[in-house]
């Protein structure tokens, strides 16, 4: 004789508050572009305002608009570190110069917000097909920042999608240490790399006031 088995549904559904345009559900936040069109994804302003050190691993970048992200900084001596990858469109190529106009405009963004010291570099390999050391070199695809050398968090969607995006997507925080390490290993490795790479495969951007 067939058994039959009992499931039981919760209650309710977990706990989920809206905030700077996500829904936030414990470490991860959700922002529905389909939900409310009104509501901006501004999370990011949380996550930068009081931070002191900034690395950003984005494979692409929009040299005229994701320095604005910037202007939500509120901390003097602020040092901000961004790894990317020019990309080729039917537009042309992204080159030296759009990596120095990003340099650019996070400084203004930073004068805006009242920030005069500062420090960090804009980076970017020339292609995702460059080589170093006879390998070739695999920029991370994935989307991540990491804030205090403590706290990491994966995004879902690039650095101009924070001020306005066509895109739904989410952003988990990684604050366990476990977890974390793994971060802390990876751009090390990628900063002493970068370090001595030559201008031959990575366009470089030093930003000081």
């Amino acid at each position: 004789m067939a058994t039959t088995s009992r499931v039981t549904l919760p209650a309710s559904a977990p706990t989920v508050s809206t905030n700077y345009g996500f829904e936030m559900a414990g470490d991860y936040a959700f922002y529905d572009r389909n939900a409310d069109a009104s509501l901006k994804p501004e999370y990011y302003k949380h996550i930068l305002q009081n931070a002191k050190k900034i690395i950003i691993w984005d494979p692409h970048f929009m040299e005229n608009e994701d320095g604005k992200l910037f202007e939500a900084v509120t901390q003097q001596d602020v040092e901000i570190n961004i790894l990317s990858v020019c990309q080729r469109s039917r537009l042309g190529s992204q080159e030296e110069k759009d990596v120095l106009t990003l340099r650019d405009n996070i400084k203004d963004a930073l004068r805006k917000a009242g920030i005069t010291r500062f420090s960090g570099y804009v980076n970017a390999f020339k292609s995702n097909k460059e080589s170093w050391n006879g390998s070739r070199i695999y920029p991370c695809h994935d989307r991540f920042w990491i804030i205090d050398d403590k706290v990491a968090y994966i995004v879902g969607a690039s650095m101009n999608n924070m001020l306005g995006s066509e895109w739904t997507y989410g952003i988990m925080k990684i604050e366990n240490n476990t977890n974390y390490d793994i971060f802390k290993k990876i751009t090390e490795k990628y900063d002493d790399m970068i370090r001595k790479i030559s201008r031959t495969n990575c366009w470089k951007g030093r930003l000081q006031p």
